[in-house]
């Protein structure tokens, strides 16, 4: 499939009670800023100074080893705290993530220890959907899932940023 576009809009439940708060955070670390770039085509080297002699410089670079190390680092202590914040056990609730690659997938299953059946993904059917994987999948689970259902979002960017919320579907 490639890329892909998706969105969701989040609103406010007017169910009955129970009602779940959303619980969101989002965090930004600069020491990841330079794993992930495109160098040209901002203010500092304007697209207008394009040279195909320097045509690198306006391509997008990753270095995925050390992006992957920084994530296995600072990513767990976030989606704990949250789903900690949320009330609710890692392996009661569904988990959305950005899907990125399989092996990041893996990782993140292995790391967290969230069961098979709660890791919902369609990299294996689609590949890298960048992010249109959330709300694509998130639509796939809203569909087989009661009213009520609590899911948990995980997000990675490039920067590095990474982001984890429970929402009731």
């Amino acid at each position: 499939m490639g890329e892909g576009a998706a969105a969701f809009v989040l609103e406010a439940s007017v169910a009955a009670p129970p009602v779940h708060e959303c619980v969101i955070a989002l965090e930004t670390f600069s020491e990841g800023a330079h794993l992930c770039q495109v160098e040209g085509g901002g203010h500092r080297l304007t697209p207008f100074e394009y040279d195909p002699a320097h045509r690198a410089r306006y391509q997008f670079h990753m270095d995925g080893k050390a992006v992957h190390k920084l994530a296995s680092r600072l990513l767990p202590p976030l989606v704990k705290r949250v789903v900690r914040e949320a009330k609710i056990a890692l392996n009661e609730i569904d988990v959305v993530p950005h899907q990125a690659s399989a092996p990041a997938m893996e990782l993140l299953s292995r790391r967290l220890g969230i069961a098979p059946e709660k890791l919902h993904t369609s990299i294996a059917e689609h590949g890298n959907l960048l992010a249109a994987s959330i709300p694509y999948v998130l639509h796939a689970v809203r569909a087989a899932r009661p009213p009520g259902t609590r899911v948990l979002l995980i997000g990675t960017a490039a920067g590095y940023t990474q982001a984890a919320a429970v929402i009731t579907l």
